[in-house]
């Protein structure tokens, strides 16, 4: 898988399958937006106030009135394994380019590892340096202010 960035911050991702492209998606993604991610992912979480403060805990209570928390493990499973694949490999992505990086993701890296669901080993940094980085081009600096767009290939079929 390669990534190159053009000269407006726009990443162009070539991956071989689905999976590598959802990895570099994830890797861009981090690239580009960590923090407000990893801010989102704490409010999705509805920990946000835990991590973060009393600006939050307006965003948590509202989690917990829904019944969020309850309700993620029973979505996540009903979820396609190629979905959760999906997903699982943009985290892994996500999480390797923070683990790149120590500064991406500035003052919100305590929402990391980065996971389709709750912080688990199974979105762990370590599962996310576990792929095999040495085949892959992923430049961790883009050019350019703003993304104005995502542009991916798969080789061989569609993603």
């Amino acid at each position: 898988m390669s990534i190159t960035w053009d000269e407006h911050g726009v990443p162009t991702i070539t991956a071989v399958d689905d999976l590598e492209a959802c990895y570099g998606f994830g890797f861009c993604q981090a690239v580009a937006h960590a923090t407000t991610i990893l801010e989102l992912y704490g409010i999705a979480r509805g920990s946000a106030a835990a991590l973060w403060g009393d600006a939050f805990v307006e965003s948590d209570i509202q989690h917990a009135r829904f019944g969020l928390t309850e309700h993620i493990d029973i979505w996540w499973a009903a979820q396609e394994d190629s979905t959760r694949s999906r997903l699982q490999a943009f985290c892994d992505g996500f999480n390797a380019a923070c683990i790149e990086d120590p500064a991406r993701g500035g003052e919100r890296r305590e929402a990391l590892p980065a996971g389709p669901a709750m912080p688990s080993p199974m979105c762990s940094p370590s599962s996310s340096a576990s792929r095999d980085s040495g085949t892959r081009n992923l430049p961790s600096r883009r050019p350019g202010a703003r993304t104005a767009g995502w542009r991916v290939q798969c080789l061989g079929r569609p993603c």
